[in-house]
């Protein structure tokens, strides 16, 4: 397989891309963006410019014209404009930056979803979002999926799953948490929306509420905490300007946590800068106070994560939240709304959350922690205290995870999609004479299944009448007996011989079936390097075939009518005269041969009418389509069951649910 992927986590705090090569051996993605990403959200400056990545924390407010921060949220008429504008923004730059990245092509990008957005709906008008802002074939994946499959191909820990107990992966990322739950054969997902972006919400709440007094000096004046609130509560372009400083200060204290340095009893600040020019700063700033300090330690964030409500601490604020978030939250704190998703996740998976409660000898249920956020010690105490038994993995680099399992998530969905394109193609297909290929393979295939079977039914009755008759001839028995041995002979004919002939006759037609659409995939597995063929005679379940030759042409409808046509005979043959031998020679012979050209005219006639009623109740719509249409799902859910074995179980797991 060919061609050049990319891949983007679009998240509400941080974005991650990456770009390679498939027609290469062993393909590795390459970064789009510094390691670590960059942070979400941009700024429409006054020149018409936009600000992206690091750059919207230092680029000077006095030049935005607007600021756009934690927009991400389910795609509506309302931020639709400013999703496309970003996103349009953000592959602009990228493509800037790095050309060469751009140049050999660009076959498809991987996008992320979260889990709770997999409606049809949404997923449809989110991927309308990226191929308005000019991604070419935009493929839209579940993040917790993303995440488990770079668990797979990056450090091996599919490997030492239990198969009894299979693995999870939760992804907590600034605007969801997403779950994926792993048991062969199965895969089960769930979504919430307590993301970590709140966590800087409420942090700067607080810092410009001055209502938690847990800092040891004083910061701010309170002449500038008024000002700075004053100019919060009526200009946009502020109130989102100290959003993205309170984000940063967040980033830097769970950063340090992180890498083992923390700062206990101790404030954590930042600095930020006000506009000289904006004349409700101005008076400070030219009397030396020109920062606002926000301000953070161990106390303060466990206040806002633990002690406190999202509710309380947002105040007005929390109306405008999404409807989704705000109806998780409901009065609970961010620890708490965590907890709640823990327990929702583990109620999916409930032979892993019996092992991970359990301190017994045998495999540790495997755990995966991915995103930004679970950077946080929180997140792996909560998972600890309801998982005790757990064995925990957590990436080095969270924030990056989910843009490496897309790309990686890319070969293997691609070889999907072009196993789906090849049966469509299938199904779109004409011959020549313009009928449907597909109903061409199975009109014959039905042929192939019953053909010989209605010859057989229409000349055997005949056959059997000449056999009883030749008996008679040798005096086996009278004539009155010629119908009854006719009809005793097709019984056991139709119980016994024609019986045995079904499953061989129903693998046959199952053959012939999977070699001609075998036909239309050969080229496809060749150059997606599988050694083997798409699909098997017996991995299809064509119940109809069994029950139509059982049922139908087994049943006692049929078997009525060809006996009682034999029995009909019997006026007849019953009239034979039953002269004995004359000098051990026959005497039977000489009626018979009289009669002969008007049996075999009868017994011609008889066959080509009984076939002709068959094959045209053979042939019908209500036979034939019920046939037709348990093929094409039979051989969908074929379809489904190789993908799977070929590429994977998570391959079929971005399939959106339906409303």
């Amino acid at each position: 397989m060919s061609g050049r992927i990319f891949s983007l986590d679009n998240g509400r705090g941080n974005m991650a891309a990456y770009y390679g090569d498939l027609d290469v051996p062993n393909p590795q993605f390459k970064p789009l963006m510094p390691e670590g990403g960059e942070p979400s959200g941009f700024a429409r400056l006054k020149d018409g410019s936009i600000a992206l990545g690091k750059r919207i924390y230092s680029v000077n407010p006095a030049k935005v014209e607007s600021y756009h921060i934690n927009f991400k949220a389910i795609p509506t008429q309302e931020n639709r404009a400013v999703m496309v504008e970003y996103a349009k923004a953000w592959r602009e730059l990228l493509m800037k930056r790095n050309p060469a990245a751009f140049a050999g092509g660009e076959d498809a990008w991987f996008i992320g979803i979260p889990t709770g957005w997999r409606k049809k709906k949404i997923v449809d008008e989110y991927r309308s979002i990226f191929q308005e802002a000019g991604y070419p074939n935009p493929i839209i994946v579940p993040e917790s999926n993303a995440a488990m499959v770079h668990a797979q191909k990056s450090y091996g820990a599919m490997a030492r799953v239990n198969p009894e107990i299979g693995a999870l992966c939760m992804d907590f990322g600034a605007y969801s948490n997403d779950a994926t739950y792993i048991l062969p054969g199965k895969v089960s997902s769930c979504g919430g929306y307590t993301g970590a972006a709140l966590i800087e919400q409420m942090l700067l709440r607080i810092n410009m509420q001055q209502r938690c007094k847990l800092s040891k000096k004083l910061h701010n004046t309170p002449e500038l905490v008024e000002a700075v609130q004053g100019q919060y509560a009526k200009d946009a372009n502020f109130r989102r300007y100290l959003t993205l400083q309170a984000r940063q200060l967040k980033e830097m204290y769970f950063n340090h946590l992180f890498d083992g340095r923390n700062y206990p009893a101790r404030d954590l600040t930042l600095s930020v800068p006000l506009d000289e020019e904006d004349s409700v700063f101005s008076p400070f700033v030219e009397a030396g106070d020109d920062y606002f300090v926000l301000y953070c330690n161990d106390a303060l964030i466990k206040a806002i994560l633990e002690k406190h409500s999202i509710r309380e601490i947002l105040g007005e604020e929390f109306a405008a939240l999404p409807q989704e978030t705000q109806a998780e939250i409901g009065d609970k704190s961010w620890a708490d709304c965590l907890r709640a998703f823990l327990r929702n996740t583990l109620a999916i998976c409930p032979k892993l959350a019996q092992a991970g409660k359990t301190e017994a000898q045998g495999d540790k249920p495997i755990v995966i922690l991915t995103g930004g956020a679970a950077r946080m010690p929180l997140i792996e105490d909560l998972v600890y205290t309801e998982l005790p038994n757990a064995e925990v993995y957590k990436d080095e680099s969270p924030m990056e995870t989910i843009a490496r399992g897309l790309w990686l998530f890319g070969p293997d969905k691609l070889r999907a999609l072009k196993f789906d394109s090849a049966f469509q193609e299938l199904l779109e297909e004409q011959d020549a004479q313009g009928n449907p290929v597909y109903n061409v393979i199975l009109s014959h295939a039905h042929d192939v299944l019953g053909q010989d079977l209605l010859t057989e039914l229409a000349v055997r009755p005949a056959n059997c009448i000449v056999d009883a008759a030749n008996a008679w001839k040798s005096y086996a028995y009278d004539s009155s007996q010629i119908v009854p041995h006719a009809r005793q002979a097709f019984k056991a004919y139709y119980d016994q011989e024609l019986r045995e002939k079904i499953p061989e006759k129903g693998r046959t037609c199952k053959q012939y079936i999977v070699d001609e659409v075998n036909k239309r995939f050969k080229n496809l597995l060749e150059e997606s390097g599988v050694n083997r063929t798409a699909f098997k005679a017996e991995e299809l379940d064509i119940t109809y075939i069994d029950d139509f030759l059982k049922d139908i042409l087994l049943g006692d409808e049929i078997y009525t009518i060809i006996d009682q046509q034999i029995a009909e005979e019997d006026a007849l043959y019953s009239k034979l005269p039953n002269p004995g031998k004359l000098n051990l020679l026959s005497r039977r012979s000489e009626p018979l041969s009289e009669a002969s050209d008007a049996l075999n005219q009868r017994n011609k006639g008889w066959r080509e009418s009984l076939y002709k009623d068959l094959k045209t109740f053979y042939d019908s719509d209500a036979i034939y389509r019920p046939f037709a249409l348990e093929c094409l799902i039979e051989l969908n859910a074929a379809l489904e069951r190789q993908k799977k074995e070929l590429l994977g179980d998570l391959i079929l797991e971005d399939v959106a649910d339906e409303e």
